[in-house]
């Protein structure tokens, strides 16, 4: 017996056993039933969507804080670098001063040394 057959024969029974009212009936019942579950599964899935687009939302958020945060961050080392270079520069600047100024004091005295040799 082929497969069609197989189904030729169902249908038969089928037909013997409900009249075409009770078989319609049944077919729509059936129908309607699967309707209501398609519902279902549909407003399931428009509720998992919208969760999951409010997870990605929530998800960006957190990236862009952290994104700013990282720049402020950034910021922050990028304007202490600065200032410790400026500081830098204002110690070596003193430094010489003091170096400078060392320079001076020292001729000075080798001068004053000089005129008391010669003095004598």
């Amino acid at each position: 017996m082929t497969e069609q057959q197989h189904y030729d024969n169902i249908l038969l029974k089928i037909k013997r056993k409900y009249k075409d009212d009770e078989l319609l009936g049944i077919l729509l019942k059936k129908i309607s039933s699967l309707e209501i579950e398609v519902g279902i599964l549909k407003s399931e899935i428009s509720e998992k969507d919208y969760i999951l687009e409010q997870k990605l939302k929530e998800r960006d958020k957190l990236y862009y804080k952290k994104c700013e945060a990282h720049t402020e961050e950034k910021l922050h080392f990028k304007r202490s670098k600065e200032q410790s270079q400026i500081t830098i520069k204002n110690l070596q600047d003193d430094l010489e001063k003091i170096r400078s100024e060392r320079r001076n004091a020292i001729r000075t005295e080798e001068k004053m040394l000089l005129e008391l040799i010669k003095s004598k």
